[in-house]
């Protein structure tokens, strides 16, 4: 936002407005904090209170340690099914009590009926899907005809990652080694972006290959093992090693 009204400025060079408009970060924030969020809060909870509508919730922890709850709604309006970001909740434990206590205070703050609520989803964890105790448990204590659906990619995950036990350790040691062998070296990473440009594909970043991102071995160090294998005789000769080794 410190650039945006220089830009428009430059754009428009004859538009009294346009000279005249202040916004820099500060203001922008305010405005976006106080005004444009408060203003879509009450517009998503005059919906909620009238309509069914499913909450989609994860915690999450920042930089700066602190606890933090997303809220996701979705709800069908005027023929469409719509999904809004309903809340950044601050949770001062992460334990399932402490988590329904804050959701529940949410909604009765915004005076939105618990009935309305029809389903539930949120990641596979004991705290949020526990059958006795679990967030999804307290929750259908009230609502027993609530819908409750735990993260399909997380379950598929589980799945895969018990299925892959029957394979050799070494295969996936071996995928992330690609990305050790780049991530150490500028070098190594320089020429690979020359290999990359001329097999004409697009530079990507090589990323490090995450547990918790399932995708992230394919879409991060499989996928550049097209180029990275044609690169040259020293990392063809360094898999080669890394084989024998495991």
């Amino acid at each position: 936002m410190d650039h945006l009204p220089k830009l428009i400025t430059h754009i428009c060079p004859d538009s009294e407005v346009a000279k005249s408009l202040k916004c820099s970060r500060t203001k922008a924030t305010s405005l976006t904090k106080y005004c444009l969020a408060k203003e879509q809060l009450e517009i998503i909870s005059r919906k909620l209170k009238q309509t069914k509508f499913s909450l989609i919730l994860d915690e999450t922890t920042d930089i700066s340690t602190e606890k933090s709850l997303a809220l996701v709604v979705r709800f069908f309006d005027e023929g469409v099914v719509k999904d809004r970001f309903f809340g950044l909740l601050k949770v001062e434990s992460c334990t399932a009590e402490a988590i329904f206590n804050k959701i529940l205070d949410y909604l009765i703050g915004l005076d939105i009926p618990l009935d309305n609520l029809l389903g539930l989803a949120a990641d596979n964890a004991a705290v949020m899907m526990g059958q006795l105790t679990g967030v999804q448990a307290r929750f259908k204590d009230r609502l027993p005809n609530l819908f409750v659906l735990g993260c399909v990619c997380h379950s598929f995950h589980l799945c895969s990652s018990a299925a892959t036990k029957k394979l050799p350790r070494s295969l996936e040691n071996f995928v992330r080694n690609i990305y050790n062998y780049f991530s150490n070296s500028s070098q190594r990473l320089s020429k690979l972006k020359e290999c990359q440009t001329f097999m004409s594909l697009k530079p990507n970043k090589l990323l490090h290959p995450s547990r918790t991102r399932w995708l992230s071995l394919q879409a991060r160090t499989v996928e550049r093992f097209t180029c990275s294998n044609t690169f040259d005789s020293q990392i063809y000769t360094f898999f080669r090693l890394q084989l024998t080794v495991s």
